[in-house]
């Protein structure tokens, strides 16, 4: 099933489709004009495609607020992705689509990796991993597949740059930095799995419907896992608050409106380098026309939602493991 295809069919229904693609760099999905967001401006040495810098775990967008949103190849760069599904599936409106490539371990460097349980990335939810592990980085280091992960390495310098990364990502963990590496693994059966257990499929109350999946995706890559899913539920009735919103320039279209990632407060224009949020002190920096609304670590204690998803992932534990224990 081509789910491209398929999103931008339901994409052309509206009028003003409001769109993002988190994580794109140079590689964007292509055929689509959304906003880009990423974390960092410049990867590889280059700068990607990139409108708002901010977290993808902690999205500055008001709830409810998106047509659609894509994300290819980003979810097992995320050291909770869990908390990324539920983040991305507050920011799509009631009918909105998410489009979503995981690679599939079995097709790509990863695949002498031992597979994520979908179990333990439910703990990581639980327990609102956000900073990552020494266990992360040796497994990515060690077990991948090294000569495709870093192909032209000498056998006999593979222990050195093997040592030296690990060392460097160890290092940026310490001073507090985030790390780019595969966090995780899937392949389809587990990404399946995932979406189940945690209740964002299926169940009696799910939170998106499958619309379609895809192996081998896209077909000009063949190591990808696709899935289009449309958010369930229905257009809340309350009036969303007044904020600060974004315009791409040159660009007609309708903004993106835009709040605090870390409290979801409306954002208010205090000069043309600075956002001030409203009924809070702090303010965020607007860099060359770009919003940089990156959020101060922990990202978990101000969201009502997160609290609300994890009783209900408790409860669904909890009643999981009197079935499997009786």
């Amino acid at each position: 099933m081509n789910l491209l295809e398929s999103l931008k069919a339901e994409i052309a229904k509206s009028p003003a489709p409001v769109g993002v693609e988190i994580g794109a760099h140079s590689l964007p999905v292509p055929g689509l004009d959304p906003l880009y967001v990423d974390r960092v401006v410049n990867f590889a040495g280059a700068k990607g495609k990139i409108d708002i810098q901010a977290d993808g775990l902690a999205l500055p967008i008001p709830t409810g607020e998106l047509d659609y949103l894509c994300s290819s190849h980003v979810l097992e760069h995320l050291v909770n992705p869990l908390f990324g599904l539920c983040e991305w599936h507050r920011v799509l409106k009631p009918g909105g689509l998410l489009y979503l490539v995981v690679p599939d371990k079995r097709y790509t460097f990863d695949q002498p990796r031992a597979l994520t349980p979908p179990a333990h990335m439910i703990a990581d939810f639980l327990r609102a991993t956000a900073i990552a592990e020494r266990e992360h980085v040796r497994e990515f280091i060690y077990d991948t597949d090294w000569e495709r992960l870093q192909p032209g390495t000498k056998p006999e310098q593979m222990p050195h740059d093997r040592q030296m990364h690990f060392d460097a990502y160890l290092k940026l963990i310490e001073l507090g930095e985030a790390i780019d590496i595969h966090f995780h693994t899937f392949t389809p059966e587990s990404l399946n799995i995932l979406l189940r257990e945690s209740g964002l499929v299926g169940g009696i109350i799910p939170q998106f419907e499958v619309v379609g999946c895809a192996e081998r995706y896209p077909s000009e890559r063949g190591d990808g896992i696709g899935l289009l899913l449309r958010k369930t539920g229905k257009n809340a009735t309350t009036e969303p608050p007044a904020t600060f919103t974004f315009m791409r320039q040159p660009d007609s279209r309708p903004g993106l409106r835009l709040v605090c990632p870390a409290t979801l407060a409306p954002l208010q224009l205090q000069s043309d380098q600075r956002l001030s949020v409203l009924g809070y002190s702090h303010s965020y920096e607007i860099k060359d026309g770009m919003p940089v609304l990156m959020p101060c670590p922990p990202i978990f204690v101000n969201r009502k939602w997160h609290r609300k998803l994890w009783r209900r992932l408790t409860l669904f534990r909890a009643r999981l493991n009197r079935v499997l224990w009786r």
